[in-house]
């Protein structure tokens, strides 16, 4: 139920004042170092219950990641393909 959540503020509320002002890349690398530290922060994680903050974490950066690198996919392509590439 956090994870929702947090993939919803994040989408609501972060992305419209943070990815003008910092721009797609920067985001998308940002969050995707911070998952990695994440995932080690899993791995090391000596208790049980500190998974699950953790995953909170996960889970809005990655709410903040696959709205940036689709945008930067959908800037790579021609105006023109693009139809033909989302189906």
């Amino acid at each position: 139920m956090l994870v929702g959540i947090a993939i919803a503020v994040v989408q609501a509320v972060l992305i419209q004042p943070l990815v003008p002002r910092y721009g797609e890349k920067v985001i998308a690398i940002v969050c995707l170092l911070g998952q990695a530290l994440c995932a080690l922060g899993i791995f090391f994680a000596p208790t049980l219950w500190l998974i699950y903050p953790i995953t909170v974490v996960t889970s809005g950066l990655s709410g903040f990641m696959f709205p940036t690198l689709n945008a930067l996919n959908a800037n790579r392509v021609l105006s023109l393909n693009r139809v033909y590439s989302w189906g």
